[in-house]
């Protein structure tokens, strides 16, 4: 479990080593489209995919009345596709009957597509679905790792957990280890099993920013949508716009909002739109830090300890100022916007930028894709 930085950062996972004789095999199931933004089941799979290991994901299901055609398709080296049917979203399943129905269904789609996969002990099934209780029955002898990497039941319909807590209850039992993404869903799963905790990591080693740069910009980085806390996006820009104007807010990535807020912020002088772009081709000679304002009290959102586009973001040597994410993770290169107004912040990581690269350093040695392969192969 990673702990609070305060001069340094530690990381136990750097003490964990693993001695494997086979190279296993492993099967995803997910809620999760393949072609999605790239998200930790993604990560997961193209990282155990480079190890020499072959990966078999089965993508988020369809309704029942679309064709699926069975079979795996080859979508990256190492990584094979799969598709299949669902009886009932998993939001409407407010019963027993309704989740054991879907489990019928979804369990025979499940048998059509792997009929010609041979799965032996080298296997290892890999399932980020809190409701999936039947993969016990289709895969007796086989190692379950399951991997809760969103708080579901902040999510769901009229607010009616009774059936989904069973559900989420009943696959952690019948799984062999549990994994959770953050300290709160942590918590939430320590009610009825042992989990453990599994973080993102960072997608390259730390990158040393230029050092005589003229840094004159925020970076967002990532999806621009409803998690965005707009009306404090736009005082900030006002606010460093009458004090600060050559500092300007940089926005890419895709954008899931209304033109008229697009408009609105763009009618701004310092904020500027761009289509979405890998961060090593953004000038990062000239960013201040990277930006995360996501509205406060959100349940999709105070679950969060850790982002992907963090971790991305500081392998880049980028300090971190962050809004909303009550559970985001504590270190001096993370900054919190709302305990102070975009002037003081925006002058503090100017003045401290240089300062803080041995702490952001260690953290991402700490924290690398490596670190990871070798904690979640411990697991197997």
């Amino acid at each position: 479990m990673l702990l609070r930085c305060e001069e340094r950062c530690i990381d136990p996972f750097l003490d964990i080593t693993t001695s494997i004789d086979i190279m296993p095999r492993f099967i995803f199931f997910t809620k999760t489209v393949w072609t999605e933004a790239p998200r930790i089941r993604h990560q997961l799979s193209r990282m155990l995919s480079s190890a020499g290991h072959e990966v078999h994901f089965f993508q988020k299901p369809l309704h029942f009345w679309n064709r699926t055609r069975v079979g795996p398709r080859v979508v990256e080296n190492n990584i094979f596709l799969y598709q299949y049917t669902e009886l009932i979203h998993h939001k409407l399943r407010f019963t027993d009957s309704l989740t054991k129905a879907n489990g019928f269904w979804v369990m025979k789609q499940i048998r059509n597509n792997i009929v010609d996969l041979a799965v032996d002990e080298d296997v290892v099934i890999v399932n980020f679905n809190y409701d999936y209780v039947f993969l016990r029955d289709l895969f007796p002898k086989i190692k379950i790792i399951t991997i809760m990497n969103d708080d579901f039941l902040a999510r769901l319909f009229f607010n009616y957990q009774v059936p989904f807590r069973r559900s989420l209850e009943s696959t952690c039992n019948i799984s062999d280890t549990v994994l959770a993404v953050s300290f709160p869903l942590l918590r939430q799963l320590e009610t009825f099993c042992k989990p453990q905790l599994f973080l993102p990591w960072s997608d390259c080693d730390y990158k040393a920013p230029a050092s005589a740069a003229c840094r004159d910009t925020l970076l967002l980085w990532g999806y621009i949508n409803d998690r965005l806390d707009f009306d404090f996006l736009h005082e900030w820009a006002c606010m460093l716009a009458f004090h600060q104007p050559d500092v300007k807010l940089l926005f890419v990535g895709p954008q899931e909002i209304s033109q008229s807020v697009i408009k609105a912020l763009s009618a701004l002088p310092n904020i500027a739109f761009r289509s979405p772009s890998n961060l090593d081709d953004l000038p990062l000679d000239r960013i201040i830090a990277g930006i995360i304002p996501y509205i406060s009290n959100s349940p999709r959102i105070n679950a969060i300890t850790f982002s992907n586009k963090a971790f991305q973001m500081l392998g880049r040597g980028l300090p971190l100022i962050i809004r909303g994410m009550p559970n985001f993770y504590d270190a001096p290169f993370i900054l919190r916007g709302d305990e102070a107004d975009a002037v003081e912040l925006v002058n503090t990581v100017r003045s401290e930028f240089y300062k803080l690269q041995p702490l952001i350093r260690q953290f991402v040695s700490e924290n690398t894709s490596a670190v990871r392969l070798t904690q979640f192969l411990s697991y197997v």
